[in-house]
């Protein structure tokens, strides 16, 4: 079933990811949890179809007792993406292996601040335009999601940022680079 946007009345963090077990889903809720009670009125969205970890998901938000604090969106139509991103608070890609995040450029485009694993080329995407954190480590993912909670003027800073990160990684840049190798 797919929400209507007009539900979405709330602060939220956006979490666009499959159900896979590499997207991290378990320790990112474990945080979220843990933060939960400080931070009452904020949800989680998470986007993807029910496949592969989606029960070991649930069970957890269960177990965890914040099952009115996570919402699903599933099977998200691409042209609706921009609507979460553009509303969000940040948005969070806390995958364990990838090497380019396609989300965090997203955010970048539209203007939602980054909370993103520190590993491979991840880093090296993000840079300095979001907060990087140590995707094992559920106390890492707490932090970095706590402090862009805290912090209004961090989450202003990283909009603008991504902004500019996303001009870097352009096709004008990368065509100009690529001519200059041929």
């Amino acid at each position: 079933e797919f929400l209507s946007f007009s539900n979405i009345n709330y602060d939220y963090i956006f979490f666009p990811a499959q159900f896979w077990r590499h997207k991290n889903h378990l320790r990112v809720l474990k945080a979220f949890s843990l933060l939960s009670k400080e931070f009452d009125s904020i949800k989680i969205i998470l986007t993807g179809k029910k496949n592969r970890e989606y029960r070991s998901i649930v069970n957890l938000i269960k177990e965890l007792k914040i099952k009115n604090k996570v919402v699903f969106f599933h099977e998200v139509p691409q042209k609706m993406m921009p609507y979460f991103f553009k509303n969000s608070l940040f948005t969070i890609a806390p995958t364990l292996h990838e090497s380019i995040s396609i989300p965090v450029f997203e955010a970048f485009q539209y203007g939602s601040p980054v909370c993103a694993s520190g590993i491979l080329a991840i880093k090296h995407q993000v840079s300095d335009a979001g907060l990087l954190f140590n995707p094992s480590s559920v106390e890492s993912i707490y932090e970095c999601i706590v402090k862009l909670l805290k912090e209004n003027e961090l989450r202003e800073r990283l909009k603008i940022k991504g902004f500019e990160r996303n001009k870097f990684f352009s096709t004008k840049r990368f065509n100009k680079k690529f001519n200059k190798v041929l």
